[in-house]
């Protein structure tokens, strides 16, 4: 059995590395009532969000790699202006690293995750 209403609260915090990054903005913006957050690692925005008129209101971390071979910082810096345009709750993390998941990023990834759990 599971608890009334259940159903009706954001479900799933999505975890995105590299290419699967664009993939889970664009569901969290098109399916706000079923994500309850992003954590994106060494990623982009979709290539065509700036002529789309969505917004994307989950909370978001974004963790950029400063030495990303994929997603170069200046580039990635790109990522950062149009989330801060499309959500109002984004969290921008630069940690050095290559095109990976930076070994700092694990701790802050699970702080995140635990401020915006309810326990109750």
């Amino acid at each position: 059995a599971h608890k009334e209403g259940w159903t009706d609260r954001p479900s799933a915090f999505l975890f995105g590395f590299s290419q699967s990054v664009s993939l889970n903005y664009r569901f969290a913006a098109a399916r706000p009532e079923r994500v309850r957050g992003v954590v994106a690692v060494a990623g982009a925005t979709p290539s065509d969000w700036v002529e789309r008129d969505e917004r994307l209101e989950p909370p978001v971390l974004h963790i950029a790699p400063t030495e990303d071979e994929a997603y170069p910082l200046g580039r990635a810096r790109g990522f950062k202006t149009q989330l801060n345009a499309k959500g109002d709750d984004v969290t921008w993390l630069e940690l050095p690293g290559k095109h990976r998941v930076p070994s700092a990023a694990y701790p802050l990834i699970a702080q995140w995750l635990e401020e915006r759990l309810e326990w109750t």
